[in-house]
């Protein structure tokens, strides 16, 4: 297909890029910049909230148009068609789960679509953000021309549950961000020490402390564990705040009491290198992802990694993790406890990580959207 030569004027949802950005916010920030160089596209990116722009210049402008009180999905259906149509977009990019159903039917539309949470783990979600993606996901899905998304894990659930043929998706996975490189561990274990007083070695899990990221789980293989085995480590959770904390919060009060996990809440990006570089294990116990940044950014550091045993992690990580029941506590606990204890089993997966984090690339994800997105141009009646 001969891929459309003029510049075009992509409008984009970039509503993930506002506040506290989280996995979704920090691919699309990177995916963006790595988009940068590599065409004379201009980019509108639309948000309710002021947002961090991922690019400089005139070809880069942020479309920041306040709401009243209405959530972000909302603003999206109510005030986006509107701006759209005034900034003349010649497409959109929907990069969050959602279209704004109300687009002029002549602009073609492209859609980002990171997890099926909704459709296979509801229960895992605030009934707000259910209703809304219950509402919208569907017809999102039918309006757009073309669907990407991070994963073929993904993409079979699209196929498979959603019916939307194998040739309207194409997968996208996250690339590396920079400054996530393998760095001098005990260099990286003293600024951690120094930074957030820990006081052992510690194992990392990082994530919303949420139902679906399964903290309840590694807690109940913490108290399984033998106690000098225990004793000799933290459990450091990264993430920030999310929903019904209570259940975690009750299983972790003796261990928090004794120092033995130690939240830390959302940690800035420039802290994050350091503290996958300076953990003896990076634990990820999520019953449900859609790719597992976080499994990829522990290898690229040099962080050995043991995870759940689902179909997007063992595609993230492949040979180099080791894996485990979700929901088995005593599995949890039998694997932390053999794999801390074999150095050599540490070091191959350490080497095997960094290997397969090394494939990953936001310049080739990239390059993948943009073929995507002027394909999607050509190939549309306008």
């Amino acid at each position: 297909m001969m891929l459309v030569l003029v510049r075009m004027r992509i409008g984009v949802d970039a509503r993930p890029l506002s506040g506290m950005r989280g996995g979704i916010g920090n691919y699309l920030h990177a995916l963006l910049q790595a988009l940068a160089p590599l065409s004379d596209h201009e980019f509108l990116l639309y948000s309710h909230r002021p947002i961090d722009l991922p690019a400089n210049g005139p070809r880069w402008r942020a479309r920041v148009r306040p709401g009243l009180l209405e959530p972000g999905p909302l603003w999206l259906q109510l005030h986006a068609p509107r701006l759209l149509t005034r900034d003349r977009v010649d497409l959109f990019w929907g990069a969050h789960f959602l279209l704004p159903l109300g687009l002029r039917r002549d602009i073609p539309t492209a859609l980002t679509v990171y997890d099926l949470v909704p459709v296979l783990f509801p229960q895992t979600m605030q009934w707000r953000n259910y209703a809304v993606m219950r509402m919208f996901l569907r017809p999102s899905l039918r309006r757009a021309q073309h669907v990407m998304t991070i994963s073929q894990t993904v993409a079979d659930d699209l196929q498979r549950l959603m019916g939307i043929a194998p040739e309207g998706i194409t997968v996208i996975p996250p690339g590396v961000r920079d400054g996530f490189v393998p760095g001098d561990p005990d260099e990286a274990r003293r600024r951690v020490r120094d930074r957030w007083e820990l006081s052992r070695p510690y194992l990392l899990t990082v994530g919303a402390v949420e139902p679906r990221k399964n903290l309840v789980t590694l807690l109940d293989a913490m108290a399984r564990l033998p106690g000098q085995v225990r004793d000799r480590y933290h459990l450091v959770v990264v993430g920030a705040p999310g929903w019904k904390r209570s259940a975690v919060r009750a299983l972790a009060a003796p261990f928090v009491r004794d120092g033995t996990v130690r939240f830390l809440g959302y940690a800035p990006d420039a802290e994050m290198p350091s503290l996958y570089a300076g953990a003896d294990l990076f634990v990820y116990p999520s019953l449900y992802e859609g790719f597992g940044i976080p499994v990829a950014e522990a290898m690229a550091c040099g962080a050995p990694v043991v995870a759940s045993d689902i179909p997007a992690l063992r595609e993230v990580a492949g040979t180099a993790a080791t894996y485990v029941a979700p929901t088995d506590g005593s599995a949890w606990a039998r694997t932390i406890e053999r794999v801390l204890g074999d150095g050599p089993l540490l070091e191959s997966m350490r080497v095997l990580g960094l290997e397969r984090a090394g494939a990953l690339s936001y310049d080739r994800s990239a390059r993948r959207v943009l073929t995507v997105l002027e394909e999607l141009a050509s190939s549309v009646d306008r």
